[in-house]
Formats: C-alpha cells, sequence, structure tokens
C-alpha cells in the first residue's frame, strides 16, 4: 500500500522489486523450472528490455 507505482511494460518488475528492497523487507526466492520461448515461439523480450530494467533499478534505488 506505501508502494506509488509507475511504471508500465517490461519495467514494472524492477520498479517494484527495488522499491521492495528500498523499505528494507525481506523477498524470497523459489527455485522453479521453466523452459523459455523462442522468438518463432512468441517470445517479446528484446535487449532494449534489459537496459529498461537496468534504467528502473539505478532510477529507483538512488533517485526516487
Amino acid at each position: 500500500k506505501n508502494i506509488n507505482l509507475k511504471e508500465n511494460g517490461f519495467a514494472f518488475c524492477p520498479e517494484v522489486t527495488t522499491k521492495i528492497s528500498n523499505l528494507n523487507i525481506k523477498i524470497l526466492e523459489y527455485p522453479i523450472s521453466y523452459n523459455g520461448r523462442t522468438y518463432n515461439e512468441g517470445k517479446k523480450i528484446k535487449s532494449t528490455d534489459g537496459i529498461s530494467a537496468i534504467y528502473a533499478i539505478i532510477k529507483y534505488k538512488f533517485f526516487d
């Protein structure tokens, strides 16, 4: 309830993770099995999405 979310698209997940981390809330990771799709099978993520994720992490960690 205390998190004001701003991002749309792929940067949403890094924004949420960074803002939760800034609140010193412990984040648990659980292993899963996952088989990624190829571009022919409908994969949508591109390298520019990774750049926007890094930008969001830096933005919300140090400037928000």
